[in-house]
């Protein structure tokens, strides 16, 4: 048996420099299972100091010891043996993880274990790397294996020595290659006055090892952050090169971008559904105060003309709080299957009116277009807004071109979702300009509520964010290409749902015939008084009979100073003291079987999110319009419109 009073096995410096330096927890080990040694981010996953974990020895660090133990009599001497097993932390807490182990000899002749071990309940995933460099010892080729991490070394001058794989892997070069360069001509330059006093500073304190993060360039010029551990390997004579361990941090820079835009972009739009839903219940009354007045105008009228003016502005103002609410998420869409040419078509003759002369604008659309399932209405608000964005690019004039076509192909449409995967293909849309353009910088910012590069006064910077919450909100992707100098090409992909011709869509406008009431009795709930009369007056004015009141003991009081039950509840969702569905609860207890409509100036996922809503409750968004109103509650009533 080995003897146990030998001391620790013997490491070389650079032997020992690897060993503290690696970022994998580590351990060296007899062959009987008694610990020698443990670096320090052994130490730090299993919650003790090396001597507490060496005295733990492998019986009471490894909860699976007989398993282990027949694994590793299948090892030989050089060989080495993987696996997976639950640890047990000096704190008695537990967790699986995975394990290399080889054996070599220490410098005194003994056998030893170096065993490197990740715990996978983090999810860390650290992959093997292809041996380093043949002129690394043999007995180290597994440990250097068993990192994911890149490796290299290089004089003090910075001439390169040495690399490992997945080194060579991260930068793109050979190792023949970064031999016949310098160590500073991977780094961008504004980290070199500062590295070289942090390589200074090492080899000036001996021993010294540092940490840091700072970017590397790869062959093909981009640039990637990476954290660098780093320290150096003396001879005798003094020191001979610096070690480091690379780690890519492209990933992780990546998660934590996209956490902190979801982060802005949630709350921006919590602030976005409160304002709205303020300002839709001032919708609601302006909308139906027009409507009502407009049935009272002579036709040819001036006072006609002034009030369609009021209702156009309204309806204007309603169009741009659902974009609001489209870019943070939470409006309550209206899909339906669109021919993309036709609100091309639709907008081409807007835009006409508004873009200046000095902007040339081009419509390219493909024949036999697919149809995509989105809100016309909105779709029309993110080419008017891309077509704006564009004009303010070419202040000196340009050419606009807007184009559709068919993407049949999953490597057409490789990073436009799920569309092109699932074999539908993509309908795509490009707004394209010749303007000024805009660098990397700007272009990663562009999509962010509140950005913009317009003067003070002259824009929210709210348009391309409403723009990427309607894009995705319809189940598509948005990218954009630019440069300066080169214009700005945005591209938006959208799943296509059918190749047939879009029917004809018959909504009621201003001017459409409303289904009509016969009589039933609505219980408004409602608890803003402007909201509840105009709701009221309107429906009056469908032939429905109206009972309406802000409170549950209100709405009471008067259906039993009435003749007669209501037919339908139509309720608000949020109000003070009850909300709409603890009315309705309460309500259908005095009335089995009351059919309930809910209103609210949120959209309808607002209250999915917050279970507000009983699953399947019919709803109706404000502002709404007397048609929209009048076919909701016939539906609810389970009859045909009367008209």
């Amino acid at each position: 048996m080995p003897d146990r009073r030998k001391p620790n096995p013997e490491l070389s410096p650079l032997d020992e420099g690897l060993f503290q330096a690696m970022g994998d927890p580590a351990l060296v080990s007899r062959p009987d299972g008694t610990f020698l040694r443990a670096n320090p981010a052994a130490c730090r996953s299993l919650g003790g100091t090396e001597e507490e974990i060496v005295r733990a020895g492998r019986r009471g660090i490894v909860l699976d010891d007989e398993v282990l133990r027949e694994k590793l009599a299948t090892r030989t001497r050089s060989g080495s043996v993987k696996g997976r097993l639950h640890l047990r932390r000096l704190d008695g807490t537990t967790f699986p993880a995975e394990f290399t182990s080889s054996v070599v000899t220490d410098r005194s002749g003994e056998p030893v274990a170096y065993t490197i071990f990740r715990d996978v309940s983090e999810g860390e995933r650290i992959e093997q790397a292809e041996r380093v460099a043949s002129r690394f010892d043999r007995r180290f080729r597994e440990l250097y294996e068993a990192l994911g991490d890149g490796i290299v070394s290089a004089t003090p001058d910075g001439t390169i020595l040495e690399a490992n794989e997945s080194y060579l892997k991260m930068l793109g070069y050979s190792i023949d290659e970064l031999r016949s360069m310098s160590y500073p001509q991977l780094t961008p330059e504004r980290w070199h006055e500062e590295e070289a006093r942090t390589i200074s500073e090492l080899f000036r304190a001996r021993g010294l090892r540092a940490t840091y993060e700072k970017e590397y360039r790869r062959k093909d010029g981009t640039v990637f952050p990476i954290e660098l551990r780093v320290f150096v390997r003396y001879h005798d004579d003094g020191p001979a090169s610096m070690w480091g361990i690379v780690r890519d941090l492209t990933v992780q820079r990546r998660s934590e971008e996209r956490l902190r835009q979801s982060e802005k972009m949630e709350a921006v739009g919590r602030l976005a559904g409160g304002v709205a839903h303020d300002f839709n219940n001032l919708l609601t009354v302006i909308l139906g105060g027009a409507r009502l007045a407009l049935d009272h105008a002579p036709e040819g009228g001036v006072l006609r003309e002034e009030i369609d003016e009021i209702h156009a502005a309204a309806r204007r103002a309603r169009d741009l709080t659902r974009q609001l609410l489209a870019f943070s998420r939470r409006q309550e869409l209206d899909p339906r299957d669109v021919d993309l040419n036709d609100v091309v078509l639709d907008s081409e003759r807007i835009l006409t009116r508004l873009i200046g002369e000095h902007v040339a604008l081009r419509t390219e659309l493909a024949p036999h277009l697919g149809l995509v399932r989105a809100d016309p209405v909105q779709l029309q608000q993110v080419i008017m807004n891309l077509a704006l964005n564009a004009q303010d690019a070419m202040p000196h004039g340009g050419m606009l071109t807007i184009r559709t076509g068919n993407l049949s192909g999953q490597a057409d449409c490789q990073w436009k979702g799920s569309a092109a995967e699932e074999g539908r293909g993509c309908i795509l849309l490009t707004v394209e300009d010749t303007g000024v353009g805009m660098d990397e910088e700007t272009r990663s910012h562009i999509f962010e509520p509140f950005f913009t590069t317009k003067p003070v006064g002259k824009g929210t910077g709210l348009g391309l964010a409403m723009v990427f919450g309607t894009v995705e909100q319809s189940g598509g992707r948005i990218q954009v290409e630019s440069a300066p100098g080169r214009g700005t090409r945005f591209e938006i992909c959208l799943p296509r749902v059918a190749d047939r011709a879009a029917p004809p869509t018959e909504g009621a406008g201003p001017e459409g015939e409303a289904s009509r009431g016969a009589g039933e009795l609505v219980l408004v709930m409602e608890d803003d008084e402007q909201v509840r009369r105009i709701t009221s007056r309107t429906l009056e004015r469908l032939g429905f009979a109206v009972v309406a009141a802000a409170t549950l003991e209100e709405a009471l009081e008067r259906i039993e100073a009435g003749s007669r039950p209501p037919a339908i509840l139509l309720s608000d969702v949020r109000m003070p003291v009850r909300s709409g569905p603890e009315v309705a609860a309460a309500l259908r207890e005095r009335f089995p079987g009351l059919p309930v409509v809910y209103m609210s100036g949120y959209s309808a996922d607002e209250f999915d999110d917050t279970g507000g809503l009983p699953q399947g409750a019919a709803f109706l968004q404000k502002p709404f319009s007397p048609e929209d109103l009048a076919e909701r509650l016939r539906a609810a009533l389970g009859e045909s419109p009367v008209r």
